[in-house]
């Protein structure tokens, strides 16, 4: 067999390669995908059942507190809307949809970043010297 020959079935085998790791990242890219739908299914469905949830609260509450009650539902009505949007959309369209959402509402976007940023800067702060008290507690009993 000479060079030729050698560089030739090389070349072949390396096509052969490519084409069997492109095969298997397609198939692995469609799983992946299918479980993100899946997902997003469940994902509907779990807020339908909150909602449903919630709207029991309101109901219990209606005597009590209406103006609880009105909140909740709603909260609730706002949740079954959500899930109604996403029910039968895919991950991709999804993710489409937040894009768009971000380019025609940027300041919006970078509002809710900074008050969940906020929010859970102080979330992580409060929780601090909780965590602080159970080390010196931890201390105490190890110390005697």
């Amino acid at each position: 067999m000479n060079k030729g020959e050698r560089t030739e079935k090389s070349a072949g085998a390396a096509e052969l390669a490519k084409g069997l790791a492109s095969e298997a990242y397609a198939a692995a890219s469609e799983k992946v995908q299918e479980k993100l739908d899946e997902q997003v299914q469940d994902g509907a469905a779990y807020l339908d059942t909150v909602a449903e949830t919630i709207r029991r609260a309101a109901r219990d509450l209606e005597k009590d507190a209406p103006i609880a009650s009105g909140i909740a539902d709603f909260c609730a009505d706002r949740l079954e809307d959500y899930a109604g949007k996403v029910e039968g959309k895919s991950a991709v369209e999804l993710l489409e949809g937040v894009k768009d959402f971000t380019r025609s509402q940027p300041v919006i976007v970078v509002a809710a970043a900074a008050a969940l940023g906020f929010l859970a800067f102080r979330a992580f702060r409060n929780a601090q010297p909780a965590l602080d008290e159970e080390d010196a507690v931890d201390e105490e009993f190890a110390g005697a």
